[in-house]
């Protein structure tokens, strides 16, 4: 099928592209290859076609990389010398190797900016690259030394013409043998001050060329105990939403072409990612012919993200690490084998920010919960009348190792306060209540230190081998629910840090 008549017959299904677009601005990620584009008019084709980069290089024995100023310093260009060809797809400003954010409101609007019609209920979105209309971000600060380079840039709002964000970002980009190393700054300058609900965050989105058509994950119970890796096979109609949300119990996904190289996704500390090939093509197709009209000009794509839920806050930076590994599947898996923690004991200190938990409840119940002033050592909020849980981020926990928490915190009560805690297994699409323990937290009205700061109790809990939970041997996300006996009182709360414990 040509693409031509590929996206006459995606543009009949815009009913359902428009249920897709709500679905998306609940869960915060993008699917920009499946959707915009499917809408894009010809001077929006032109536009992006009509594009004349300003690129910066760096490289070294492996690798070739760069990145176009015009585009706000996102990455168009990636090459080893395995694999000379350019492996980042250009298709539009949604795709490249860059920065996406996302943020309240679900409906996102700028006066006076039109909204494309697809993306109606999109949320806040600042896109490195530019916007659905064509539109480039612009880069306002550039440095470079021979295998480093520093960008700085102000992004659009994806479905908005021409509407540059109340945000600045930052990325610098290292070489490393086989390895890029990518660290991304969102600088937060809205004037909106609401604290919205944490939101999927792409850490990056990753799009390569569908030569790139192998999706490589390890998904097992036992990580990093030389278990064999899988090929996950996901291969959707036109149509179908073309992303797999998968936990790699050992951090990392990949996506290779049908030699077997290809690149490599890694995060410290999360295993949640998506993936997956938009491509019109027939599974057959791509493999008797793989390198047909896949270029990085062309429709046809592999997509990867490291995703973790995230409140992003007016006038606060956000800051995260990634690294990108080139090279066979094995030598990928070996090379993150080397950089991860196979502790699988999770750790969390809240003295310098959230660690990645969230705050989860009705919009006015988050309202209350905004962190008390930077420099107080924790994670703080006031839990109102019970309708607030604390959620950790992904992690992967072997229970085998440990099945006691520690936790230090305090809580300004006048009585009693029960503390629930619940954990959640990977593949689990809800906390379940089988799944639970608690405790009462007794300690009330404790007198000020010489700090002035009333002192952090320890409270433990242990999670029993009941429910099924022997047979399962990794922990995903934790809650924890605080309920007050007086369902009126509003509980301050401040936790400093939890951590993992081994059972002797």
């Amino acid at each position: 099928m040509s693409k031509r008549i590929f996206w006459q017959d995606f543009y009949t299904r815009r009913a359902w592209l428009s249920w897709c677009a709500a679905a998306m601005s609940a869960c915060g990620c993008s699917f920009r290859q499946l959707m915009g584009n499917a809408y894009a008019q010809d001077d929006i084709r032109q536009r992006v076609r009509a594009h004349r980069p300003e690129m910066r290089w760096i490289e070294n024995e492996s690798i070739k990389l760069g990145v176009d100023l015009n585009l706000g310093g996102a990455i168009t260009w990636l090459s080893t010398r395995h694999h000379p060809e350019n492996m980042v797809n250009n298709w539009d400003w949604g795709r490249q190797i860059q920065m996406s954010f996302y943020a309240g409101p679900a409906k996102f609007r700028v006066d006076g900016k039109e909204v494309a019609p697809a993306w109606a209920d999109f949320p806040w979105n600042p896109v490195q690259a530019g916007d659905h209309f064509g539109n480039a971000s612009k880069t306002i600060a550039f440095e470079q030394d021979k295998h480093s380079l520093k960008v700085t840039a102000i992004p659009m709002q994806w479905s908005l013409n021409n509407a540059p964000c109340e945000c600045q970002i930052v990325s610098i980009i290292q070489l490393d043998g086989h390895q890029v190393r990518i660290i991304n700054q969102l600088e937060n300058q809205r004037r909106d001050a609401t604290f919205y609900p944490a939101r999927d965050q792409e850490l990056p989105a990753v799009y390569l060329t569908g030569n790139f058509n192998r999706l490589i994950s390890y998904r097992g119970q036992a990580p990093w105990t030389h278990e064999a890796w899988e090929e996950i096979e996901h291969h959707p109609q036109p149509g179908e939403f073309p992303w797999l949300r998968l936990y790699g119990s050992e951090g990392w996904i990949a996506l290779v072409d049908q030699t077997g190289y290809g690149c490599g996704l890694w995060q410290a500390n999360n295993p949640t990612f998506l993936g997956g090939i938009a491509d019109h093509r027939g599974v057959k197709e791509r493999r008797e012919s793989p390198r047909s009209g896949v270029g990085t000009h062309d429709f046809p794509t592999g997509y990867l993200a490291s995703v973790r839920p995230e409140h992003l806050e007016a006038g606060k930076s956000y800051v995260y690490e990634t690294r990108l590994v080139l090279g066979s599947i094995d030598e990928i898996r070996s090379t993150i084998s080397k950089m991860a923690d196979q502790s699988g004991l999770p750790d969390w200190s809240f003295e310098k920010d959230r660690n990645g938990w969230t705050w989860q409840g009705s919009q006015g119940a988050l309202q209350a919960c905004k962190p008390l002033p930077e420099g107080k050592g924790g994670l703080s909020g006031i839990v109102t009348c019970g309708e607030v849980n604390l959620v950790s981020p992904p992690c992967v926990w072997q229970l085998a190792k440990s099945r006691r928490l520690t936790a230090s915190l305090q809580l300004d009560s006048t009585q009693p306060v029960r503390l629930d805690l619940y954990w959640q297994h990977p593949g689990d699409r809800e906390f379940m209540p089988g799944q639970m323990v608690s405790t009462m937290f007794r300690k009330v009205n404790q007198s000020p230190n010489e700090t002035g700061i009333p002192g952090f109790e320890q409270i433990e809990w242990e999670l029993p081998e009941t429910n099924g939970i022997a047979e399962k041997a990794l922990v995903s996300r934790l809650r924890i629910s605080f309920a007050p006996t007086d369902r009126s009182m509003h509980l301050p709360v401040k936790i400093q840090s939890i951590r993992a414990m081994t059972v002797q």
